[in-house]
This record gives structure tokens, sequence and C-alpha cells, in this order.
């Protein structure tokens, strides 16, 4: 299957049901801003009827009074489901799955909450999974935002970059580990729940593993791009890879060859030489034991508050 890109003006989305969920978890300032980057996404298509779903553990009040007040200047159907203390992502996403507006969606859109969407992004999912009425998931691919690309962020976003061209170089059903955006039916989400307490410790993983052992079709949609604020210096740079490489110990789903990721790294060396340069230092300062890494890398392993985009500015 190829390239959606221009086949979604033909199509009328008038009849189709959107619920987008978010899960968060204390972004002072960078909940809004997600939001607000969807609704430039959707704002010029009309649709049967869209939802939002925020999926929320925050223990500040000021998080859900934005997020609450964003939603009703724009009239929007906005469902907060808050609890506290902190939930997992895999648990708070599980909850959103279990209400009605989601289950009876014809496509659930899930991002992160401190993303920029690319225009296209989400018009580039839906498109995807109405051509191809076989595919369960629509995945898209996480790039580093150019506003946080320099300086100490310089090795990580040569390292999303990278990701991103082996994504473009992918047969458009292989499966790829994408958390940050996926888009899927309303009657899958009726039935899936994400495992807690075993399989991988992130949901990201977790789902591809569950596609790939049942054989079931998703969609590399490569096009569909959100822009993420890359780690900051080598602590966060090295806790985020440390804990990737523990989730890929228990991963049943392939790897893309090797040969697409050296070629993937090669050209992206040739246009940030000095991000590749500080991913190659990062890297042996990993394997060499510098710093203190978590002792257990687990479904509550902290996140990396230097990619929130508030705390970027």
């Amino acid at each position: 299957m190829g390239s959606t890109r221009g086949r979604e003006r033909e199509m009328d989305f008038s009849t189709v049901k959107l619920a987008v969920l978010i899960p968060s978890y204390d972004l002072d300032g960078s909940l809004v801003p997600t939001l607000q980057s969807i609704h430039d996404a959707v704002k010029n298509y009309a649709w049967k009827s869209l939802t939002f779903v925020v999926s929320d553990s925050s223990t500040k009040d000021s998080v859900l009074t934005e997020a609450r007040d964003w939603a009703e200047e724009l009239k929007y159907h906005f469902i907060i489901d808050h609890v506290e203390p902190r939930r997992i992502k895999k648990v708070a996403l599980n909850a959103a799955f279990g209400i009605s507006e989601v289950v009876n969606a014809d496509f659930v859109l899930m991002f992160d909450d401190d993303l920029r969407l690319e225009s296209s992004c989400i018009i580039n999912l839906v498109s995807a999974l109405i051509l191809d009425t076989e595919a369960v998931v629509a995945i898209g691919v996480t790039r580093a935002d150019p506003l946080f690309a320099q300086g100490r962020r310089r090795a990580g976003a040569w390292d999303l970059e990278v990701n991103a061209v082996i994504a473009s170089r992918l047969p458009r059903t292989f499966i790829r580990t994408e958390g940050a955006v996926t888009a899927t039916r309303g009657s899958f989400v009726a039935t899936f729940r994400y495992p807690v307490g075993s399989g991988s410790i992130v949901e990201d993983q977790a789902l591809t593993d569950f596609l790939f052992d049942n054989d079931l079709e998703a969609l590399n949609v490569f096009e569909a791009m959100v822009f993420k604020v890359p780690p900051l210096g080598f602590r966060e740079f090295a806790n985020q890879s440390r804990r990737n490489r523990e989730t890929l110990k228990s991963t049943t789903t392939p790897r893309p060859r090797l040969p697409i990721r050296v070629r993937s790294a090669l050209g992206q060396t040739a246009k940030n030489p000095v991000g590749a340069l500080w991913y190659i230092v990062y890297v042996i300062g990993i394997v060499l034991g510098v710093g203190k890494p978590e002792t257990n890398y687990d479904e509550f392993s902290p996140r990396s508050k230097s990619t929130y985009r508030a705390s970027s500015s």
C-alpha cells in the first residue's frame, strides 16, 4: 500500500466518529499546546463527532483547569478521567478504553501529552485505516522538534531523526514500535487491554507484541508525524536509552534489518554530523557505565522531565 498523501482530499470524513486519547500526568503548560496542535490538525475537516479524552492523574488542579477552559472555548466534547495517585500509561489508556465515546468511535487516536503535530498527521492516520479495512492499527512517527534540537539535545535529536528515516524505508505493513502517535479502531479497544505487571514494561512495545503474536495487521504510516522535545544532556539520554534496551529483552516483535538501520544512520550523520558525534560519545559513556543508572526499569519508571515542552521553553 502506498502513501495516503493526496487521497485524503477526496475523502468525506463527515460520517467519521473520532476519539482522541491523551494520557496525562502533571504537565504544567504542556498539555494545552498539545491539544491546540491536535485542534489545528482537525479543524479544517468536518467530522460526525469528535471527542477528546484526557486520562489524567495530575496532582495540580491548574493542569486540568487550563485544559477545561481550552475545550470550553472551542466547544469540544471534552472528557477528563481523573484519579490519584499517579497511574502508569498502560492503566491510563485501559481506563479510557472503557469510555463509551471511545468504544463507539470509528477511529481512536492516541497521543502523548507533550507533542506538536504536523498538520496532516491525523488525516494521514485516519485515511490509512479507511483505505485498508483489514488493518487494526496505524502507527505514525516521532521526529525531533527543530525548535529544541540544538545544544545538549543534539544526540537525542539525531537518534529521533534516524528512527524516522528507518520508518520511511520499511514496508507499509511492518509492525513498528511507536508510543507517541498511534491510531486504531473503536472496535479494537473495546476488547483490547494492555497487560499490567507482565509483558513489556512500556505500552507501545506491549501493543506491537500483541499485534505480531496474533498475526494482526498494522500500518507503518511514516507520513503521520509528530514532533517531540529530545532528552537534555547525557543523564536523560542515558536513562531513556537504558530503559529502551530493557524493553527489547522481552519483545517478540522483529526489529528492522541491520542494513536499513545502518544506511539510515549514515544518511542522518551526513546531515547532522555534530549530533552523530555526540550520540557516539553518549553511547560510549553508557557502555562504560558512566552516570548512575536506575537500578530497576519497570512500568513505574519516571518520565524524563527535560522533554516536557513547557519546561524546555
